[in-house]
């Protein structure tokens, strides 16, 4: 495609962005390590504006940043922060910017996400929460659209935990007590089951699923999976009121192979008729041949036009789902709802194929992706970030969209919609060819042409420009 699309709602919605941060807060955890999160007194670490100061006099009174540039802010061994803290949680601040833009916040040391931290109107002052790992040398990078004032304020951070201290002195010897009875090992708390390399109680995701029977309302359960790998040689389906949480996303990867003939056997992990939860987690899916990464089903039978629910609600937040194919002629999808409610925030999804891909495929489904970043990397005329068809409503918030191809994609046989708001569209929607059978709903919305010089144009109600 030729043209990028960024497209910006008028009004900004105060939401957190979470790259990746590894957030445990729970307690008992049968000796696995756990990241934690610290609390720190509020303190100043950058303040660009004239005049101004920072807590320790660094970063301070530097200047408006340029349009199309960087800055590369150390963080630790600042303001307590210690060097080997994991990520950083602060608070990030736009100030009286000279044109509409955006903040992308991500560790220094590697590549630039397309995804956005803050989304800024022209002279107002707009702030936001942000978690974000610290790069190699402990220091962040902070992208900026448009020409801007920059204040950061960190309030804490998140580290690996060993559950010990130091070692204390030795104390004096005690007397000799009496024998006890013969103990046991500790257990998890009631209807925590944990999924660990070692020392868990169980090695695998579907281990810990099989071995639950009894879960329902209000006798919900909950595995916990530590850092690391996890092989799955078939499809692991989620169970009725079992959330499944991990270390953070790249931490705890549950990695499948794609085996069988049909989407929901190639999948990674499927939601069938379920009300459960994933998160802080990675998904990945990577064979030679088709592959799925999520697979998602309720039997949902509304409509656009009357869009009645399942009963059912399927969830993903702050997890990454990824799914590869390095076959020729292989078909792609990170995530394939049919007939599906799932919703999914704060999230990352991909689908990488040599043929044909698709980061959502969605057919007869009513499903919403917040704050989240759809991406579809393949052929350029076979890459679609996000495809409808089959009656389906997509509700797209606070979200990034990107492709080799299409950003938004419907094969126009059935009436299908696209509702867009505070979404940038890094490429073209699918152009012409729908006539009635599909809806894009894009009020409110602007797209910003690079291409051309730089200006913001507005979008007609079908997400096209305005000539």
């Amino acid at each position: 495609m030729n043209r990028l699309y960024a497209l910006v709602v008028t009004f900004v919605l105060a939401a957190g962005v979470v790259f990746g941060a590894a957030q445990i807060t729970s307690g008992s955890t049968n000796s696995t390590k756990e990241t934690v999160f610290v609390g720190l007194v509020p303190s100043r670490l950058l303040d660009t504006r004239q005049g101004q100061t920072t807590f320790d006099g660094f970063d301070q009174a530097v200047g408006r940043l340029k349009a199309d540039t960087t800055y590369e802010l150390d963080v630790a061994k600042r303001a307590g922060i210690p060097e080997d803290a994991a990520s950083v949680t602060a608070n990030l601040a736009a100030v009286n910017p000279s044109d509409r833009g955006y903040l992308t916040v991500y560790p220094c040391g590697v590549d630039r996400p397309v995804a956005s931290a803050l989304n800024y109107q022209t002279g107002n002052n707009n702030a936001n929460e942000f978690t974000v790992p610290l790069g190699p040398n402990g220091d962040i990078c902070i992208y900026t659209r448009a020409e801007t004032d920059l204040v950061v304020d960190v309030y804490g951070f998140y580290q690996t935990s060993t559950g010990t201290g130091a070692q204390g002195p030795q104390g004096p010897e005690g007397p000799q007590g009496p024998k006890g009875d013969d103990g046991q090992n500790a257990e998890s708390p009631a209807r925590v089951v944990w999924v660990a390399e070692s020392g868990g109680d169980f090695t695998t995701l579907s281990a810990a699923l099989a071995s639950i029977t009894d879960a329902a309302d209000k006798n919900e359960y909950l595995i916990k999976i530590a850092p690391g790998e996890y092989i799955e040689t078939a499809n692991v389906a989620m169970k009725d009121f079992v959330d499944v949480e991990g270390s953070g996303q790249g931490i705890t990867t549950i990695k499948g192979s794609c085996p069988g003939s049909t989407d929901k056997e190639r999948s990674t992990i499927s939601f069938g008729e379920v009300n459960s939860q994933i998160r802080q987690l990675t998904i990945e899916a990577e064979s030679n041949n088709q592959c799925v990464a999520v697979y998602s089903d309720q039997d949902y039978e509304g409509t656009p036009a009357v869009p009645t629910s399942s009963g059912y609600s399927p969830s993903m937040e702050f997890v990454t789902v990824l799914s590869k194919s390095n076959g020729n002629g292989s078909t792609v999808k990170a995530i394939v709802n049919e007939t599906s409610e799932l919703v999914v925030s704060n999230s990352e999804v991909t689908a990488e194929g040599s043929s044909s891909s698709s980061a959502m495929y969605n057919d007869n489904s009513n499903v919403q992706l917040l704050n989240s970043t759809a991406k579809a990397l393949g052929s350029n005329s076979t890459a679609w970030a996000i495809w409808n068809f089959g009656g389906t409503t997509t509700e797209i918030l606070n979200s990034t969209i990107d492709s080799d191809g299409y950003s938004l994609y419907t094969d126009g046989s059935t009436r299908t919609f696209f509702y867009v708001v505070n979404t940038q569209l890094l490429q073209d929607r699918q152009p012409g060819n729908t006539g009635n059978s599909t809806v894009f709903s894009c009020a409110n919305n602007v797209t910003f042409d690079e291409n051309n010089p730089p200006e913001f144009v507005e979008l007609d109600d079908d997400c096209l420009p305005v000539p």
